[in-house]
């Protein structure tokens, strides 16, 4: 597994800010993990809904922009997101699994499910993005 730097996601972007890496990323594929620390938490004191979605989100634009070594990734935005929280947590580390479901020329759709240390469902989204530039 290797951590990469994307020109679609610089490391002085939102992944500093949030704090989470890229562990795994591939054809169709993209896990990102998040250690959680007092800035990721709400005045309750636990996990903010936005960190779940910026999670899911970021997870779900990656899986449908990899390209093989030597390559320039594609870059997107996302169209919509949809998100359900299943599960409070305060500590510990996220683990955010996407996966594409279906692609176009322009258009693709992924899902992505974030997951606790003992693999309990967090959230879990469904994303619509569109590739920027010119099509393939």
């Amino acid at each position: 597994m290797t951590d990469f730097v994307s020109p679609a996601a610089p490391e002085h972007g939102l992944r500093e800010l949030l704090g989470f890496h890229v562990v795994r990323w591939e054809a169709g594929l993209a896990i990102v993990e998040l250690d959680i620390g007092p800035r990721h938490l709400n005045p309750a004191g636990v996990v903010h809904g936005g960190v779940y979605a910026a999670l899911l989100d970021a997870a779900c634009g990656l899986c449908g922009t990899w390209r093989p070594l030597g390559e320039t990734p594609r870059a997107c935005v996302t169209l919509s997101l949809t998100t359900s929280f299943t599960r409070q947590v305060c500590a510990g580390r996220i683990h955010t699994v996407a996966t594409l479901r279906s692609q176009g020329r322009r258009i693709y759709h992924a899902s992505a499910e974030a997951f606790d240390e003992q693999r309990r469902l967090l959230a879990f989204g469904e994303a619509c993005l569109r590739y920027r530039g010119a099509p393939e």
